[in-house]
This record gives structure tokens, sequence and C-alpha cells, in this order.
């Protein structure tokens, strides 16, 4: 078993920031590579690697619906690459 990668940026507005899952059964090879959008450690949303909202729990800002949108471009091509690598090397917990 390999290390799983790990890969969270914080946002500008505190407490909030984006997280990849660590866990193999959390990374489904079959579906589209994602992280999500924590809010003090508790998970609020997710956003796909190609930037499509695939769920929202809780009403965000536009500045935060934003800064995702952007910061999910930029790491758009780690992202996939890290998902797809913890699906067969990360965490089995």
């Amino acid at each position: 078993m390999g290390t799983p990668r790990k890969l969270e940026v914080p946002l500008t507005v505190h407490g909030y920031s984006l997280r990849l899952d660590t866990v193999k059964a959390d990374c489904i090879p079959v579906d589209r590579p994602h992280w999500h959008l924590m809010n003090h450690g508790q998970r609020i949303g997710t956003i796909s690697a190609f930037g499509e909202w695939l769920a929202l729990k809780s009403e965000i800002t536009p500045a935060i619906r934003q800064e995702v949108e952007e910061i999910t471009s930029l790491y758009s091509r780690r992202i996939q690459a890290d998902y797809q690598y913890n699906a067969l090397m990360g965490d089995e917990y």
C-alpha cells in the first residue's frame, strides 16, 4: 500500500477550504474526480475537477463560489491525478 496524496487549499474566508479525499473507497474510479468544500472541517459541498458543482449542502456567498471555481480551475489536473492515485493507493479507512 502506498501513501495517499493529500491536497487541501484554504480559501481567503476564514474556516473554508477545499480538500481531496484520501480514502480508497471515497475515490471511486468511475466517478468524476472531485474535491470537497469544507467549512470548519465539515463537508458542505462537492465540485468536480472540471468546475461542475455536484452537491452543495448550505448557502455560500457569490464571492466564495467564485473563489472555489477559480481555485478548482487552477488545480484541475492535480485533482484528477491525485484522485485517481488515491483510488489505487489511498488509505484503507
